[in-house]
């Protein structure tokens, strides 16, 4: 039952991060403000406090958070909150504009892959932990993946249960709830989402078969589940890990991941899709295990932000000069990996047109400039 279920993964947290605080150096803690990353920190006050033998050094606990003012992008008001309750440390890293433009294309080459996301606040951040003497730091990946927080992940509940109407209101109501303020997400009222599923089912048709293959587990997974098994083992949790690598290894900083314990990802697939999605909230069961650890207004916290910079900010801000300088060189209409004349008439339409943008069409003009990016350090 669901209490037992809470129980387990309690033990199961607080081993995994006890065994990741074995160190002879002091250890410090990513502390975005989110669900993820405050789990690690508050068990890891909850060890500092007991009774367990660990080095003086590594009772320095120290959180470090992103923080981008005046922006919609900006959770600092969270990670202090959740500093203040945990009484840790916390230092705020502000990525210096007048630097970006300057490092992107070093950030770009020692990062070696194209980026979806700017890739300079993450290097950042890693940066300042390194330079305030630590080489450790104990991250919250794997919480959106194992127990459901991106919000295209909550409408695959919806597949197991398509003929219970309660179920389906239910869900649409958390999926809707992300992002309330998205015109994106308004957009996609029910009829469309059971289009979407749809789709989603007759891609998924060819890889069912290859899953199957991989893991006898995955046959036996409710819907949810087997989409969350992909993300976990097949494509965005893969592709987080070698960045977050890439962004910490830049730095001389080594992460560990808690939440990853094979013990844990073993038990978020075995339990079922209610305890990740329930009384209207994503990853129930880790906010559950956060009552009376951080404050109330953090735990029921519904909209997602993470370290995504405000790319559409950067791009009209620090990062202008240099952007429209290099979609005017004869490099960029050179290339060959891209359409130049289509994104250079995007790029002016963001940067100097007067209409705002949602984030994630700025993240999509990014992924195409960054593409070139690679093209200019690596091909030419």
């Amino acid at each position: 039952n669901y209490k037992d279920q809470l129980e387990y993964l309690n033990e199961l947290i607080l081993d995994s991060c006890k065994i990741r605080l074995r160190s002879d150096v002091p250890i410090s803690t990513a502390l975005s403000g989110g669900i993820d990353s405050s789990t690690v920190a508050s068990y890891v006050k909850d060890i500092y406090q007991g009774d367990f033998n660990f080095n003086k050094n590594s009772k320095k606990q120290t959180g470090f958070n992103l923080s981008f003012p005046n922006s919609v992008m900006d959770e600092n008001y969270f990670s202090k909150m959740i500093a203040d309750k945990l009484n840790i440390k916390l230092k705020t890293v502000i990525p210096d504009p007048k630097l970006m433009a300057n490092n992107l294309e070093k950030v770009c080459y020692l990062f070696e892959d194209i980026q979806e996301v700017n890739p300079l606040p993450h290097f950042y951040l890693y940066k300042s932990i390194k330079d305030n003497g630590f080489t450790v730091s104990l991250d919250g990946h794997g919480g959106d993946e194992l127990f459901c927080g991106y919000e295209s992940s909550v409408l695959h509940a919806l597949k197991d249960n398509i003929f219970d109407y309660k179920c389906i209101k239910d869900i649409y109501k958390i999926y809707s709830e992300i992002h309330p303020k998205n015109k994106y997400f308004k957009k996609m009222n029910l009829p469309r989402i059971f289009l979407y599923l749809l789709k989603e089912n007759l891609r998924n048709k060819y890889l069912n078969k290859r899953h199957q293959k991989m893991s006898e587990v995955y046959s036996n997974l409710d819907s949810l589940s087997k989409h969350l098994f992909v993300l976990t083992f097949e494509t965005v949790l893969p592709t987080l890990l070698r960045n977050y690598d890439r962004y910490s290894m830049m730095n001389g900083v080594e992460i560990r991941m808690p939440l990853l314990d094979y013990r844990i990802v073993n038990f978020a697939f075995s339990i079922p899709w209610q305890s990740k999605l329930n009384k209207g909230f994503t990853k129930i069961i880790l906010r559950d295990q956060l009552k009376n650890k951080i404050p109330e207004s953090i735990v029921q916290n519904k909209v997602k932000i993470g370290f995504s910079p405000p790319i559409n900010d950067w791009m009209k801000g620090p990062l202008k000069e240099y952007i429209l300088d290099e979609i005017n060189s004869s490099l960029f209409r050179n290339s060959t990996l891209i359409n130049a004349p289509k994104l250079k008439a995007k790029i002016n339409n963001l940067i100097l047109g007067d209409t705002n943008y949602s984030h994630y069409y700025s993240e999509s003009i990014w992924k195409e400039f960054s593409t070139y990016i690679w093209e200019k350090l690596f091909l030419n």
